[in-house]
């Protein structure tokens, strides 16, 4: 219950919340909706997409006057944070209180040391994300200027505030192991010598990370823009009937996005704005098949209504290096992610997998032979006959005789007696794309390097549109070995190719057939379908979310398609460009200028959308691609 003065403090807030609105509405058209805009960042950030859609030739002046209202009432109001900012907010003693009889409680369940430390782990993690949760929530709502700050977004995230004002928890030592020690004063409080030696490893972790930090992250986003400079838009409308599937709980991603059904009274065909968005919700739908950047087919770059309406409210037109546009937007956030390890560097998570960071970020993108931390999937589909300890250590699991390894440390998230299907996640650990792949198709592949990635970013504290890693699917995952070239015009068996330019071109066999999805499981696609590519086997699973997408006939056939998708690292991404001038666009250049010279290799300015070799040339920029229509 709110005491008489915390009363006071949130009647004055909404004041002063009033107050901002007033002043914002006496600057933007009345046609802005400010209904339930909070003057967060995130909330200001939509105010100013929307503005820049519906007013764009008003923008720059009245982006101008809402950041002078921000600088004069920063300035007038002479806010400052004080030591008094750092001290707890709540009586934290109860909930530490509370935590050591849980201890108590579930250490006294095991009887091996690293059964007991584990534990401990579990419960240290769950009472570190309790105080976080209590320090935000008795913050809201306040004038606590500090806390304030990291709410709205201006500046540091929440793990900062609890480490300042409540706790920073725990942390780890030099191999990421967890130092056994709940640090229960605060920073603004002042910590114990054995609390303060602990908090050195973290530390130190951040010292180093941020000397190293700005050139890995450069070094990982140049890798980013080579992989995506050739996704250009070349086309209108490509035509596709597949797309993905997207929550419409999450407005923002669903944002700008064009509509592939009809839901409501939302078209099919219509971008999705605030009037088109409500009348989706209206619908009761959960999901709802919208067009992406990863299931375009053009056959070169992407088209213009897959790609969906850009911050203005327009399509991108042709000769649009959306691509490019995307990377840099991942790599800036990326950027600042590993700078930031220095705040948080060496606090522990609950749990032995990374699940944010540059590193992590890195690993996923780049898929390394050795795959630190990898979880374990289901090789083959059946009924997982036990799940028993290794003798090494760790867990082997058995499905239908066949032996699955899962990591020391890494949960098993199966039991006897499951039925599991190819590539079903089997144990904790970062899911490596390659195996997505091998098990699932390229197609699942991107999807889970898309889902994956914008996990991270937001463990990591940072944000990204969910569009850009599209893009970088698009980009990063498009190589096939070609196994046998019956099928594939221009190509030879063992050629690595571009999925998307093999399936613009991919003519069924005569032996394939329509089917429903339930009567398609066990047979391979020969038409893409959703978000699922050529030659992928259909599993229950796949079957059942085609329905729920609408997809009521597939292309299948009892055998899969001349070409197995391929993970290639983003570093030799570019390498594998047919045209020598857009292969030099990488980190090899001598060698890859040697082989164009001894093979003769040649380029093609008319066909290709690679920006290397058309500004070489000076071909197909700026005027000229908008007027001829052409790139």
């Amino acid at each position: 219950m709110l005491n008489i003065d915390q009363n006071i403090i949130r009647i004055d807030n909404l004041i002063i919340m009033k107050a901002v609105e007033l002043l914002v509405r006496s600057i933007v058209p009345d046609d802005i909706d400010l209904e339930g805009v909070s003057f967060d960042k995130k909330g200001i950030g939509n105010l100013m997409s929307e503005l820049a859609t519906k007013h764009p030739d008003k923008y720059r002046t009245i982006s101008k006057q809402l950041a002078d209202i921000g600088r004069n009432e920063s300035f007038s109001r002479a806010e400052t944070i004080t030591l008094a900012d750092m001290y707890p907010t709540f009586d934290k003693t109860k909930v530490l209180n509370q935590m050591k009889v849980e201890l108590k409680k579930e250490e006294s369940k095991y009887k091996k040391p690293e059964d007991k430390k584990n534990a401990r782990a579990a419960v240290f993690a769950k009472y570190s994300d309790l105080l976080e949760k209590l320090t935000v929530e008795s913050i809201k709502g306040t004038t606590h200027n500090l806390g304030n700050s990291v709410i709205s977004g201006a500046r540091g995230n929440k793990g900062q505030l609890k480490s300042m004002i409540t706790t920073p928890a725990v942390y780890t030592d030099y191999k990421d192991n967890m130092i056994d020690m709940f640090i229960e004063n605060s920073y603004g409080e002042g910590l114990r010598p054995a609390e303060y030696l602990s908090s050195t490893f973290g530390t130190r972790k951040a010292v180093i990370s941020t000397k190293e930090a700005t050139a890995d992250a450069g070094d990982l986003a140049k890798q980013m823009v080579q992989s995506v400079a050739k996704i250009v838009v070349t086309e209108d409308d490509c035509g596709t009937t597949n797309g993905v599937a997207l929550d419409v709980s999450d407005s923002e991603e669903l944002s700008g996005r064009v509509l592939q059904r009809a839901y409501g009274n939302a078209a099919a065909g219509d971008p999705v704005d605030k009037g088109v968005y409500k009348a989706v919700k209206a619908s009761g739908r959960k999901r709802v098949l919208a067009r992406s950047p990863m299931t375009c087919e053009s056959r070169h770059g992407v088209c213009s209504k897959c790609s969906g309406l850009n911050n203005d409210g327009k399509f991108p037109k042709i000769g649009e290096s959306v691509g490019i546009t995307a990377a840099h937007a991942l790599g800036e956030p990326l950027t600042q992610g590993a700078l930031n390890v220095k705040h948080s560097g060496g606090q522990f998570g609950g749990t032995k997998i990374p699940n944010s960071g540059f590193k992590v970020v890195n690993q996923i993108m780049q898929s390394p032979s050795t795959y630190p931390n990898k979880a374990t999937l289901a090789e083959i589909s059946g009924r997982v006959e036990k799940v028993e300890e290794a003798p090494q250590g760790g867990t082997n699991i058995t499905i239908d005789g066949k032996v699955h390894y899962a990591l020391p440390g890494f949960p098993v998230s199966v039991k006897a007696g499951d039925q599991v299907e190819l590539g079903d996640r089997l144990s904790d650990g970062i899911l490596d794309v390659k195996d997505v792949i091998n098990s699932r198709g390229l197609g699942s592949g991107r999807q889970h390097y898309v889902n994956y990635l914008k996990e991270v970013f937001g463990n990591s504290g940072l944000y990204a549109s969910k569009k850009n890693f599209e893009y970088l699917a698009r980009g990063a995952l498009d190589h096939v070995r070609v196994t046998g070239a019956d099928e594939l015009g221009g190509y030879l068996p063992d050629d690595l190719a571009s999925y998307n330019a093999i399936a613009s071109g991919y003519a069924p066999p005569k032996d394939a057939v329509v089917k429903d999805p339930k009567s398609s499981v066990g047979k391979y696609l020969h038409s893409p379908a959703l978000h699922y590519t050529l030659g992928t086997k259909i599993t229950p699973k796949m079957a059942e979310n085609l329905s729920d997408m609408g997809f009521d006939k597939l292309m299948v056939a009892d055998t899969g398609v001349d070409f197995q998708p391929e993970l290639v690292r983003l570093r030799t991404a570019t390498m594998n460009e047919k045209d020598w001038l857009a292969s030099l666009h990488s980190s090899y250049q001598a060698h890859r200028l040697n082989n164009a010279a001894l093979s003769g290799a040649e380029t093609n300015v008319e066909e290709n959308i690679h920006f290397a070799p058309r500004l070489a040339f000076g071909k197909g920029f700026g005027d000229k691609a908008e007027q001829t229509g052409k790139l």
